[in-house]
């Protein structure tokens, strides 16, 4: 069974939001009727789809490369504190 969704143009923002609406609705009949598999695919499921992944990578990306400058920060400026007092 196929169908054809019409939240928007492809590509537009409206297309994206309504992924995660189009795939709860639909998982309903394969759970229902004991399919083996199901999907929603095309470009707008694709693109939601690797927007959803990188968002939920840079929550987590970022505060670590944050936190690993901030100890090489602290690294440099104790070895340049220590040549400092090491002159005198």
């Amino acid at each position: 069974m196929y169908a054809a969704l019409r939240a928007g143009p492809s590509g537009s923002t409206a297309a994206a939001n309504a992924i995660p609406q189009a795939r709860a609705t639909l998982y309903t009949v394969p759970r229902a009727t004991g399919a083996q598999a199901s999907g929603v695919a095309g470009p707008d499921a694709s693109a939601y789809d690797v927007n959803a992944a990188s968002s939920s990578s840079l929550m987590l990306v970022v505060p670590v490369v944050l936190v690993l400058i901030l100890i090489l920060i602290l690294i440099l400026f104790g070895l340049l504190l220590r040549s400092l007092v090491a002159t005198r």
